[in-house]
């Protein structure tokens, strides 16, 4: 009887365990480089949105000091009309406020209901941030000063030093 040895084979499993380890060792690293690109395209997202929602924000505050120094009679006229906003000479920017709607609110006599669109770009940022925004306004009763009563509650120690006055 003849006894054949395959010398030649001996070193194959090795090799294939080798070869398998190393694609498990790859698929692991391309999947860990992909992870981290998308943790961080997505936070230079949120921070691009940050910068839109920012600007969208500014639109409305400033549509809402625009529309306490409309009077009653023009407030029906200001439907449909686009109002375009820029910060200083910053063009990279672009915001605009749309009266979508004005209508006299039935809770309230003399009060009106303002819708708006609000729309805030920031080129530099590639973001845009849209807003709705109801205005509830009441032409006559609009004051700067607010009263907020009981706005300061301290509980604990407190140590103030310094030329503060609290009046």
């Amino acid at each position: 009887m003849k006894i054949v040895r395959y010398s030649r084979q001996k070193g194959i499993a090795t090799i294939l365990v080798v070869l398998l380890l190393s694609l498990a060792v790859a698929a692991t690293a391309f999947s860990m480089i992909n992870h981290n690109r998308n943790t961080q395209t997505k936070q230079v997202a949120v921070h691009a949105t940050t910068h839109a929602n920012n600007g969208a924000w500014a639109a409305a505050d400033t549509l809402r000091l625009f529309l306490k120094n409309v009077a009653e009679s023009d407030l029906l006229l200001l439907e449909g009309n686009t109002f375009s906003m820029q910060v200083g000479d910053d063009t990279s920017r672009v915001m605009s406020a749309t009266v979508q709607s004005v209508t006299a609110d039935t809770a309230e006599p003399g009060t009106y209901l303002i819708n708006s669109l609000v729309s805030a770009t920031d080129n530099s940022a590639e973001a845009t941030a849209l807003m709705d925004v109801v205005f509830r306004l009441t032409p006559g009763e609009i004051t700067d000063v607010i009263e907020l009563a009981d706005s300061v509650m301290l509980s604990g120690n407190l140590d103030m030093t310094g030329g503060i006055q609290i009046t």
